[in-house]
């Protein structure tokens, strides 16, 4: 299958992919993107898209899965990660729809992030996860993302990128 990786400045389709990705870990018992659910992220959501930070990845012309990247921490990052003035990526919001987990999406965004942070000139991209869900823990470590930290209930992962030359 191919996909195409699309940024956007448009909420609409993310919040749908989102929205419907938290439905479906709500039905399998996790409470990891309630948020999301009751629309406590939607202005976050908008704004990042606003950005130019929220990407979209099509099969054909089905919206498929959504990821933002930023330069810039946000107040949930700072909370975590605290002030620095690195030169890293922030990944949020990974999400693909249901029918087409299994197909190897999720390596595919991170691989398209890494050659992005390549492109800028970033030499690192820095995520989070709910410490509770040990599969997407494990899945951030089997695509080379090393454990920092844990805190509030969060797994820290960071991918130094090796040196970048400008």
């Amino acid at each position: 299958m191919s996909y195409t990786f699309v940024r956007t400045t448009n909420s609409e389709k993310p919040l749908i992919i989102i929205k419907t990705v938290a439905s479906w870990l709500k039905g399998r018992g996790s409470s990891q993107w309630d948020t999301y659910l009751l629309g406590e992220e939607d202005r976050i959501i908008a704004y990042a898209a606003e950005r130019g930070e929220t990407f979209l990845i099509f099969h054909a012309d089905i919206p498929i899965a959504t990821f933002n990247v930023s330069r810039q921490p946000n107040k949930w990052d700072l909370s975590l990660w605290g002030e620095n003035n690195d030169q890293t990526f922030y990944l949020h919001r990974v999400a693909v729809i249901p029918s087409y987990m299994g197909h190897s999406i999720g390596n595919k965004i991170m691989e398209y992030v890494e050659e992005l942070a390549m492109e800028e000139n970033v030499p690192a991209i820095r995520l989070d996860c709910s410490m509770d869900n040990k599969k997407l823990n494990t899945f951030y470590e089997m695509n080379g993302y090393s454990k920092i930290k844990s805190i509030n209930g969060m797994t820290l992962y960071q991918k130094q990128l090796g040196a970048i030359t400008c």
